[in-house]
């Protein structure tokens, strides 16, 4: 698959969490998204692909306010939380967040580690105690309390996980709570 064919795949993706019929990848491409899940509800939110992006907003003042502001920035400046706050009244950030996606025909498993990675259920006691030794903001910024699928772990020598990774259903990435 190329480049171009997994970067259409994922603004499909973002298209459809946007929850916005109008909702297009643009320079950027600004909509109205009450329910989007680009980013908490009644926040902005951003996501960029190459040179496009994709913004929604909560409500029809947002949205132009925001496509005011940002009309005219490069991709890149679009997710850089001191050039949005200097542009617009903004009273909280979550992101960036960076993805990368890879085409399903070039994932390619890695060789064997020496550290076997451990299944687990969501909310098991040992995930508990991860979030509690990382802290409430890593914690939070983690969503490994909100993890709905089985958790990979991997220990450190047998009882302390030392990183999980799992995934939910939807959830939201670079974002602003308009003030």
């Amino acid at each position: 698959m190329s480049i171009d064919a997994t970067a259409g795949r994922a603004r499909a993706l973002w298209q459809e969490l946007a929850a916005a019929p109008d909702a297009v990848f643009g320079t950027p491409g600004v909509c109205v998204a009450p329910d989007s899940t680009l980013a908490p509800p009644s926040w902005v939110g951003v996501v960029t692909i190459g040179e496009t992006a994709l913004i929604t907003a909560p409500t029809a003042p947002a949205a132009d306010s925001v496509r005011t502001a940002l009309s005219g920035l490069p991709a890149d400046r679009l997710t850089d939380p001191a050039t949005v706050t200097a542009l617009l009244p903004v009273s909280d950030t979550l992101g960036p967040a960076v993805l990368a996606y890879l085409a399903p025909d070039a994932l390619r498993p890695p060789g064997p580690t020496g550290t076997p990675a451990e299944r687990l259920t969501p909310g098991d006691a040992a995930l508990r105690t991860l979030s509690e030794e990382a802290g409430e903001a890593d914690a939070g910024e983690s969503g490994l309390e909100e993890i709905t699928s089985p958790v990979f772990v991997v220990r450190d020598g047998g009882a302390r996980v030392l990183a999980a990774a799992g995934s939910r259903g939807r959830w939201a990435t670079g974002s602003w709570a308009p003030s």
